[in-house]
């Protein structure tokens, strides 16, 4: 957990404070204390993911709750946190009949994770050949040999609803189907539009 003091230049060398950590038991119940930071006007709380280097060194927003300090007047402050543990989903796509340069796919996941705090999706585009992502609308854009990867951080052992829309020659169709991410492997699905 860290303190936080604001408003602070990101050169001040007080900005921030390791306040400590704590640990996380068989069957996923955590325990942590801390002794406040008098200068701290927010605390983070944030979990640390064994081999996730992407959320480990990602953004610093992932995975972290954010508290202000004056939930803290009265000297605790107690909070019901929902975890899960990480996989990794990854949506192979590829236009196995295209119209022209104009095709379109437009893959959502609705989120599973209304009751989990820490439960980020983070997708990702990898791997794009043959065509683009339309920044505005979030479609991928391409004709004749179209594909890519969307890979994202799922919680596991979790059943998740996939959506995609195509638009081609003119046509709008949307589709859905549903995949189960088991935990410790990346689960793939192949979404042939």
């Amino acid at each position: 957990m860290d303190g936080y003091k604001s408003p602070a230049g990101m050169l001040d060398p007080g900005w921030k404070s390791n306040l400590g950590s704590g640990n996380i038991y068989p069957g996923g119940v955590f325990n942590f204390s801390f002794d406040s930071w008098s200068k701290a006007t927010h605390y983070y709380f944030y979990f640390q993911y064994d081999n996730n280097s992407y959320i480990n060194a990602g953004s610093i927003y992932l995975n972290m709750l954010a508290l202000d300090a004056s939930l803290f007047a009265d000297g605790s402050f107690a909070v019901e946190i929902r975890a899960a543990k990480m996989t990794s989903l990854r949506i192979n796509f590829r236009n196995i009949s295209p119209f022209n340069l104009n095709d379109r796919v437009h893959i959502s996941l609705p989120s599973p994770t209304d009751n989990i705090l820490f439960g980020q999706q983070n997708p990702r585009w990898e791997n794009l050949q043959f065509c683009a992502l339309d920044a505005a609308t979030g479609d991928i854009v391409g004709g004749t040999n179209a594909r890519g990867s969307l890979t994202c951080t799922v919680p596991c052992d979790r059943k998740f609803s996939i959506r995609w829309k195509t638009k081609k020659n003119g046509v709008e169709q949307s589709f859905q189907d549903s995949v189960l991410c088991a935990r410790d492997v990346t689960t793939v699905y192949t979404l042939d539009y």
